[in-house]
């Protein structure tokens, strides 16, 4: 994350802050997800428990001031209003889905039923014959 990079936490906090600003609304909850990911890299010392923790350098209180901002920033609330256009759009995909899914199954049932409406009138068809 290019946040990382910034000198100054002001710098951190204010690019952070832009980018989350900025972020398309499919994007919201994995780039929440992707910080949680770097976060957990630190492993328990990102809860607070440093025995055992071998220090990252700066990088590590970067990564802890990263997972604050983003609670900050974007709390439960703020995701979902963020996301909101994102989780319409994913309602109607499903939607859409689960209708073309009942269309298959009708096509399917209509077609096991020709089949042996087929095989009815072919038997019929060789009785009479005899």
């Amino acid at each position: 994350m290019y946040v990382l990079r910034m000198e100054t936490k002001a710098e951190r906090r204010m690019l952070l802050s832009k980018i989350i600003d900025n972020l398309p609304t499919m994007d919201v909850r994995p780039f929440v997800q992707v910080v949680d990911k770097i976060v957990a890299s630190l492993g328990d010392s990102a809860r607070g428990e440093f025995d055992g923790f071998m220090a990252l350098g700066e990088m590590s209180n970067k990564i802890l001031q990263l997972r604050r901002d983003i609670k900050e920033l974007l709390p439960p609330e703020r995701i979902q209003q963020l996301s909101r256009d994102a989780d319409e759009w994913a309602a109607k995909q499903k939607q859409r889905l689960l209708e073309q899914r009942k269309i298959t199954k009708q096509r399917l049932k209509a077609s096991q039923d020709t089949t042996d409406y087929d095989d009815e009138i072919r038997r019929r068809g060789e009785m009479e014959r005899m």
